[in-house]
């Protein structure tokens, strides 16, 4: 069997970037490969989602493939990414994922609208949101996302 991967990526915060959770699910044909979930103090939305994605890339096995969806439109200029510019928005990370694209065979973040009906946006929404409101109640911190 070939080694070919779906993922869904979400994350959820407040937008003053007091915290925030990601988490995502990957899926190998029909059954569940992996599901991971964490929350950051101090770290926005675009931040935590890049990590998931990164996460997911460091998930799969040497050679693999993965198509990684995510609602956020902004993460699609990752497959466009062939070196890191000065300025760039979390080098660090961009660093890693570029790694990780060298030694895979093929990565793709794809944008798709999160619908209520989708139930892999659902899955994953649901464990982002688990993630950040259990660290927003261990931190004292105030869930400004409403």
């Amino acid at each position: 069997m070939e080694n070919n991967y779906v993922a869904y990526v979400k994350a959820v915060g407040n937008y003053d970037g007091s915290a925030t959770g990601g988490a995502y699910i990957i899926l190998k044909g029909n059954d569940t490969y992996k599901i991971s979930s964490k929350a950051q103090v101090n770290t926005i939305a675009y931040k935590m989602e890049l990590l998931t994605i990164v996460s997911v890339a460091c998930s799969i096995p040497d050679g693999g493939s993965v198509v990684i969806f995510t609602n956020n439109k902004m993460l699609r200029s990752l497959n466009n990414l062939r070196e890191i510019k000065d300025g760039a928005n979390y080098p660090e990370l961009k660093k890693l994922f570029l790694e990780q694209k060298k030694r895979l065979r093929r990565v793709d973040v794809m944008w798709r609208k999160k619908d209520n009906e989708n139930i892999m946006f659902n899955s994953v929404t649901d464990h982002a949101e688990q993630v950040f409101e259990e660290l927003c109640s261990k931190a004292n911190i105030r869930d400004k996302r409403r």
